[in-house]
């Protein structure tokens, strides 16, 4: 096995294309954005066997606050998995050369963050990855987490079933003339209403900014999309979707507070199932479901949980700065 930094768009994005494990995420110009507003340097990594590309490894890298940083993805994008994609043959091969592959690639990867000297490394996983053994052995540390995920190639009448009885009154209450949730491009004002509720609660948005979200939403316009939902001109939810391949993926929900209104966030939801049922999608994620405070909302849809997992590796510097920020700075922070 050999590593090396890639530097052809089209031979990593064609590889995005074909892998089951390439997220939209990982697309060369998303990469590149994420550099451009983090301040984190982009390593874009490439595993071959002999000629042969096997995994495509995205790593950014900051030196910050006497600090040195690996992450993948890197903090404040809002990106929920990044990490490693897997050629498509690797599902085909028998265990034992899987095992072959990841014990490589772990090998490999360590040995290239190692060359940064890094404090504190973190790398979090798609849910479609779930091999991180070769990881463990070479000293992260393994923290599991769950993404909600409904399986959109059931009936849409066994959907709508299995859904809580709760969840399907307050779609049919809330589902009245006047009703209605439409794409949009207004991406400062999704931006400035996040930015207020956050603010409202007294945290810092988790966000590097506007010009982030203009930059990616502009790139991506048929994968990354903003719902408003109004009931008579009055806005009253905001949704963001990440469609790619065959997931649509709920990203963020942004519900307006109002005592006296039910079920503006279950309708919305909904109709965002039946759109991408119709539009061929398989699979409908809920991104959230290991925020407990989210779960008892989400799991209403009967979602059916997936699990990633979130990769770290610090030193005593790095173990001192992530004990601060988790007691100190997290107060003020999502």
């Amino acid at each position: 096995m050999s590593v090396e930094l890639i530097g052809d768009q089209a031979l990593w994005d064609e590889f995005v294309e074909r892998s089951p494990y390439g997220l939209l995420f990982h697309r060369w110009d998303f990469l590149r954005i994420m550099e451009k507003h983090t301040r984190y340097q982009l390593f874009p990594y490439g595993i071959y066997r002999g000629n042969e590309l096997i995994c495509i490894f995205p790593l950014f890298y900051r030196y910050y606050n006497g600090l040195n940083m690996v992450f993948s993805p890197p903090p404040l994008t809002s990106v929920p998995y990044l990490g490693p994609v897997m050629a498509p043959v690797y599902d085909t091969v028998k265990q034992k050369r899987k095992e072959i592959y990841g014990n490589a690639i772990g090998d490999e990867i360590d040995a290239e963050i190692k060359k940064f000297m890094p404090n504190y490394t973190s790398i979090i996983t798609a849910p479609e990855f779930i091999d991180v053994r070769p990881f463990k052995w070479n000293g992260y540390g393994v923290e599991n987490h769950y993404t909600y995920v409904i399986d959109l190639r059931d009936p849409l009448g066994v959907i709508w079933k299995n859904f809580g009885k709760d969840c399907r009154e307050r779609i049919k209450s809330f589902g009245k003339p006047g009703v209605k949730i439409e794409q949009s491009y207004d991406v400062a004002r999704l931006y400035n209403m996040l930015k207020k509720l956050f603010n409202d609660q007294g945290m810092n948005l988790p966000l590097t900014g506007q010009a982030y979200l203009d930059d990616i939403f502009q790139t991506f316009p048929d994968n990354l999309k903003i719902h408003f939902l109004t009931q008579d001109k009055t806005l009253q939810d905001i949704e963001v979707s990440c469609e790619y391949k065959d997931t649509f993926r709920l990203l963020w929900g942004l519900s307006i507070i109002n005592k006296k209104l039910y079920g503006n966030q279950e309708f919305a939801t909904w109709e965002l199932i039946k759109r991408a049922k119709e539009s061929g999608y398989k699979k409908f994620e809920i991104v959230g479901a290991n925020t407990q405070r989210f779960c008892t909302y989400q799991s209403k849809f009967n979602p059916s949980l997936e699990m990633f997992f979130t990769l770290t590796k610090t030193d005593l510097i790095g173990n001192l700065a992530q004990w601060s920020y988790y007691n100190l700075v997290r107060k003020k922070l999502i």
